[in-house]
């Protein structure tokens, strides 16, 4: 599935994990790539959105984590992924974090 925000287009594409008590879903992104006419012509930039593999993020929560920077699972600070309902909590605590250390410099500790 292809989004286009601020003039740049994202494939989220989802692919899964089956086992036999389970399916998890992994939830790669990619840039698409485009030439000086803005023609595809090709993808790149690929990141995994660090989000429950056993939900998919709506489009608020897509746009809120390419906001973010695409940030991983481990910039963010979290052991794993985020759980379901908490993306936008771990997306303002993890902003919030970096502001601070943009205002405090080298000096801030993360508490």
């Amino acid at each position: 599935m292809q989004h286009t925000y601020k003039g740049d287009i994202y494939s989220y594409e989802p692919w899964e994990d089956r086992e036999d008590d389970n399916i998890k879903i992994f939830h790669d992104v990619y840039l698409i790539d485009r030439d000086i006419q803005g023609d595809k012509i090709g993808r790149t930039t690929q990141r995994s959105m660090p989000m429950s593999p056993y939900s998919t993020p709506s489009f608020d929560e897509f746009v809120m984590w390419i906001e973010c920077g695409m940030p991983t699972s481990k910039e963010m600070g979290l052991s794993g992924n985020a759980r379901n309902g908490d993306i936008k909590e771990y997306y303002t605590k993890w902003l919030d974090d970096k502001i601070d250390q943009v205002i405090l410099g080298e000096q801030y500790v993360s508490e």
